[in-house]
């Protein structure tokens, strides 16, 4: 919904225009909108490929055969681009004057300059009816917290709710701004009543509805009823991001932790593993599975045995390195060996390596070749 709304701002802007305050070139070409370029870019731009919109964009903006008129509508399209790759500075600059207030408060939102972007945003911020309301709450909420000002962010999201009749997604989308932020700022009864105020039939927000249900129970102690809100979140793993992945599977495993349930953290643990999405970083859930040495010591070996075999060079390297760690104080010597080769690549996990090896001599009393190895990082 919100890339529908901002979509509409170029339209806004281009008929807004004074047509008759504009005096062409003697040499212009008769309209943009016959050059092949411009459908390229257009298609790109309604495909959200704001980077390539932006690229075709810039070379038509550098024709010197653009009347006036056509110069000021490609400028439009591509600083909206511009701040859709998250490109603002770009974006501001390329503006002239005064024009595209609304791209360029946005622009400065994405920036972090709340104080140049207010008096731009002000009044889509003030009225809920426009449809650039909610970009503009949202954009403005998200410069405050890159600041760390969660409390002024809370305020313009609330002020938005309280002042919003409106229903429909936009609306959902700020009260489940809303909802966040109260949790972020511990007040979790006011995150839930926010939650239960989002009224949809519709699975996605459902499911973010009952994930933020579920920790704000969590962190209120009420984990039978955290536990029973986390079961209605119902994404399939190869559906999940990466940091929805990790956000349900930690909540699932603190939840078992505080309910006791430790066997069956080993098995959520393992699962959370094995279904991560490629590019999730599951170092937490790792750390997590050597909290339970002490319990399930071989079944844990046994589990990160299977794993240093797999395809998945990732999942294999980190199962290697764990390993290593978890038995280090058993077989030093063969630690070390293993961690020479892991630390022989570029990741993260060759950094960790060096530093466990690091350790592991500091152990020892090799403090010098331990120096001299994490001089080396």
């Amino acid at each position: 919904m919100l890339k529908k709304l901002l979509s509409s701002v170029l339209y806004l802007i281009l008929i807004n225009l004074n047509a008759f305050s504009i005096e062409d070139n003697k040499n212009s070409i008769s309209n943009v909108l016959d050059l092949p370029g411009w459908t390229a870019a257009i298609s790109a731009h309604n495909d959200g490929l704001s980077d390539v919109a932006v690229t075709i964009l810039a070379k038509i903006n550098a024709r010197s055969d653009l009347s006036n008129l056509d110069e000021t509508r490609v400028r439009s399209l591509l600083v909206e681009n511009l701040v859709r790759a998250g490109r603002h500075q770009e974006a501001i600059d390329a503006v002239k004057g005064d024009e595209l207030k609304f791209w360029r408060g946005i622009a400065f939102a994405g920036l972090g300059k709340v104080n140049e972007a207010l008096p731009l945003l002000e009044e889509y911020l003030s009225n809920p009816k426009s449809p650039l309301h909610s970009s503009s709450v949202l954009s403005i909420t998200a410069a405050y917290e890159s600041l760390e000002m969660n409390d002024k962010a809370l305020e313009v999201v609330k002020d938005s709710v309280e002042k919003n009749n409106n229903s429909g997604t936009s609306l959902q989308i700020i009260k489940f701004k809303l909802a966040t932020l109260n949790l972020i700022e511990g007040f979790y009864i006011d995150a839930i009543k926010t939650i239960e105020s989002i009224n949809s039939n519709k699975k996605r927000v459902l499911n973010l509805k009952s994930l933020i249900a579920s920790k704000a129970l969590f962190k209120l102690d009420k984990f039978k009823e955290s536990e029973s809100a986390l079961r209605k979140v119902e994404i399939e793993p190869n559906k999940r991001t990466a940091q929805l992945h990790l956000a349900i599977e930690l909540l699932r495993i603190e939840i078992n932790y505080n309910l006791n349930n430790t066997e069956n953290i080993l098995n959520v643990i393992h699962s959370a593993i094995e279904t991560a999405p490629e590019n999730c970083d599951t170092t937490s859930l790792f750390e997590k599975l050597l909290l339970l040495t002490n319990k399930f010591s071989e079944q844990i070996d046994s589990k990160l045995q299977d794993w240093i075999k797999s395809d998945s060079k990732t999942l294999s390297r980190k199962s290697l390195y764990y390993f290593i760690k978890k038995n280090q104080s058993k077989q030093p010597l063969e630690a070390i060996n293993s961690l020479k080769q892991l630390s022989a690549g570029d990741d993260k996990i060759s950094l960790k390596s060096k530093i466990l090896h690091s350790k592991i001599l500091i152990n020892q009393g090799n403090k010098q070749e331990a120096i001299e190895l994490l001089s080396s990082i």
